[in-house]
């Protein structure tokens, strides 16, 4: 059977764009997977996200997006601009519910203008890792993020520090159908109160599809931001040099 797919119009989807798209949305990729952190990689001409599941074991790569060095700070530019809103519209909301003790309705997905944001973070808390690698002609991991549960020990971040690239991965699982990742060169963010949707876009023609798509619950999408922000540092810092 064909696989079934469906049309994302952001203008009807509480997103924000980097270029205004409309994608095709693959029925093997509307469902999504969640990620509780991340691991970049770069290459000579492109970066290389993993997106990790760390809850449980082994910790997983959900899903492994592709792009340029061009197309990933245009994503960056995205998200920086949705979390900005997003913090503004929760101080605005705090400060209402502190007046009117009335709960609001949640877990609708709103427009980054003009929704309704309640801080939604509970016990558990998003840890960055930087993992140094020795400089090289190839690929390398230059920042990583992982999910630590309030209460733990830092152990996790002490051993992930101390981890080489080739031992990280080596505690990672990737499945098969993962390995090979998927392209993007554009990004549609959508969100609730609590939760981001990115959907990584191929814009290529005929017709924007969307390659892959990822949840990330707010502070853990504050972390990917930091972390993809410490990466494009660090990799115009070396190319400067």
């Amino acid at each position: 059977m064909a696989s079934k797919k469906k049309e994302e119009n952001p203008e009807n989807d509480a997103s924000v764009t980097v270029r205004p798209v409309s994608a095709l949305v693959p029925e093997q990729v509307s469902r999504g997977v969640f990620s509780t952190g991340v691991i970049v990689v770069t290459g000579n001409t492109e970066f290389v996200l993993d997106f990790v599941l760390v809850i449980g074991a082994p910790s997983t790569v959900v899903a492994r997006v592709i792009c340029t060095h061009e197309a990933l700070r245009r994503m960056v530019a995205a998200i920086h601009r949705n979390v900005a809103s997003f913090a503004a519209r929760g101080d605005s909301v705090k400060r209402e519910e502190s007046a009117d003790a009335t709960p609001t309705a949640g877990g609708t997905e709103c427009h980054a203008e003009d929704g309704n944001f309640r801080d939604s973070i509970g016990t558990e808390q998003f840890v960055g890792v930087a993992i140094p690698v020795p400089d090289g002609p190839t690929e390398r991991i230059s920042s990583a993020d992982k999910f630590v549960a309030e209460g733990d020990s830092e152990a996790p971040v002490a051993k992930a520090n101390k981890q080489s690239p080739a031992e990280l991965y080596d505690d990672i699982s990737v499945p098969d159908d993962v390995q090979v990742g998927v392209y993007a060169n554009g990004l549609i963010i959508g969100h609730t109160d609590s939760e981001f949707k990115l959907d990584f876009v191929a814009n290529m023609f005929p017709k924007s599809v969307v390659t892959s798509r990822v949840f990330m619950s707010a502070p853990q999408l504050v972390r990917l931001l930091d972390t993809l922000e410490r990466t494009l540092q660090q990799f115009d810092l070396r190319h400067k040099s």
